[in-house]
């Protein structure tokens, strides 16, 4: 009888292990989906160990990583040139075979103060300090050198135009930018807070041209919108974010109609997020020191893809929607010289084995 009871309680016992162990596994799975880059995604990631770059030096608008094709990239890096030397410049980088060229030569020692910008068609080289020198001629993009522009009481710097803008005057409006063939977005307030406020397609002298129509969810009216997405052919932007929400607009130059969408990023909710447009999903660069949490994922319907543990900067996308550049390294304070190096992602390539798989 005794052993019949012992017999009946370790096949209890087999059981309950097993279930911790199916618990267990499952955790694991999940825990590695979503804190950890998978194992499966390495082979969609390159790392361009001769591109050194400092990512953490740039803002919005003001440098960065710019795609001047669907397969290369400009940006600042520093490259061992023939005599071993690391040589400073804006280069031309092929994401696809890793060649690259220089395009402007940048001083190695100050003092100098540039920005650089792209706006779909020419390369702006903004400088007030330091001389600098086109050293090749890119093929399907411009190059121009010239002085920066300055800051006045009625205008302000576009990303999308790469020059400061002069506003058109109103009361209670307020104006964005877009590409100098498309004119201003204006949002019109009411005479009173109780009317909403309208937004209008308005040409270079803030004369409406039409009322933007479409799904609105933001009462405010269009706010945030500083990316054009060639693969959309809309402009895209989001609000700051408001207890880990946020809203997405896209303005689509078809028909000039405009759609919001509320997202919610409930699950990592320490730093800041910058959101960009792949082909058919959301990829977000999340700025965090946090151990184990992703500083890169990509968000779908249904579920989430973490990409990288290691800081990141200047995430862009390609034109096509297909492929994620940016700076990849840790924040090294008081560090001298680059303290990144320039990786891919091609998520359309990922996307085409997750479909076959």
């Amino acid at each position: 009888m005794k052993r019949e009871i012992r017999l009946l309680q370790l096949i209890k016992s087999h059981r309950v292990l097993t279930r911790l162990v199916i618990i267990f596994n499952i955790l694991v799975l999940n825990g590695c989906s979503k804190n950890g880059t998978s194992s499966d995604l390495e082979d969609y990631l390159k790392t361009f160990d001769q591109v050194l770059t400092d990512q953490y030096i740039w803002g919005y608008g003001s440098g960065g990583i710019y795609w001047v094709s669907n397969d290369q990239v400009v940006l600042e890096a520093h490259i061992m040139d023939k005599k071993g030397v690391l040589d400073r410049g804006l280069y031309q980088v092929d994401v696809v075979d890793g060649s690259y060229k220089k395009v402007v030569d940048v001083p190695d020692e100050g003092p100098i103060t540039y920005k650089y910008c792209f706006d779909g068609t020419k390369l702006h080289v903004m400088t007030s300090r330091g001389i600098f020198t086109q050293t090749n001629s890119p093929s399907g993009y411009q190059v121009e050198i010239r002085e920066m522009g300055k800051l006045k009481d009625h205008n302000r710097y576009s990303p999308l135009r790469c020059r400061f803008t002069s506003l058109p005057q109103g009361k209670k409006v307020a104006y964005i930018p877009l590409r100098e063939k498309d004119g201003f977005v204006k949002n019109q307030g009411g005479e009173t807070k109780s009317e909403p406020v309208r937004v209008f397609l308005t040409d270079e002298t803030g004369i409406n041209i039409q009322e933007l129509g479409g799904k609105r969810l933001d009462a405010r009216g269009l706010i945030g919108i500083r990316k054009y997405v060639p693969h959309k052919n809309a402009y895209f932007g989001n609000t700051s974010f408001n207890n880990n929400c946020t809203y997405l607009s896209w303005l689509y130059r078809d028909g000039w109609m405009l759609e919001q969408k509320k997202l919610c990023l409930s699950d990592w909710s320490v730093g800041s997020r910058v959101i960009s447009n792949l082909k058919d999903a959301l990829y977000v660069e999340h700025h965090t020191d946090t151990a184990n949490e992703p500083k890169s994922y990509v968000i779908y319907p249904d579920k989430t893809l973490p990409i990288e543990t290691v800081q990141i900067r200047s995430s862009t996308v390609s034109p096509d929607g297909c492929k994620v550049a940016y700076g990849i390294g840790k924040y090294q304070s008081g560090s001298k010289g680059p303290r990144q190096k320039l990786k891919v992602f091609n998520y359309c390539e990922y996307q085409k084995k997750e479909n076959e798989s």
